[in-house]
């Protein structure tokens, strides 16, 4: 595996990451629905994604990070 930076976004408390016009939910690289939501980015675009319920299972966390 090649090495991995891993970042983190802050969404804002609650009742700000709820509001439907949200930064993150209206980017268009990113469109996120839920939290947390990890991405695979490579040469500036997103190659993979796990959203907030699949983000904590370790066997696809792997298979992202592996490029799968």
């Amino acid at each position: 595996m090649a090495d991995v930076a891993l970042l983190g976004a802050y969404v804002g408390d609650r009742p700000t990451w709820r509001n439907a016009y949200h930064p993150w939910r209206v980017d268009s690289r990113f469109k996120l629905t839920g939290v947390p939501t990890l991405f695979r980015w490579e040469n500036d675009a997103i190659k993979g994604r796990l959203e907030d319920h699949k983000a904590h299972v370790e066997n696809k966390i792997n298979a992202l990070l592996a490029g799968n």
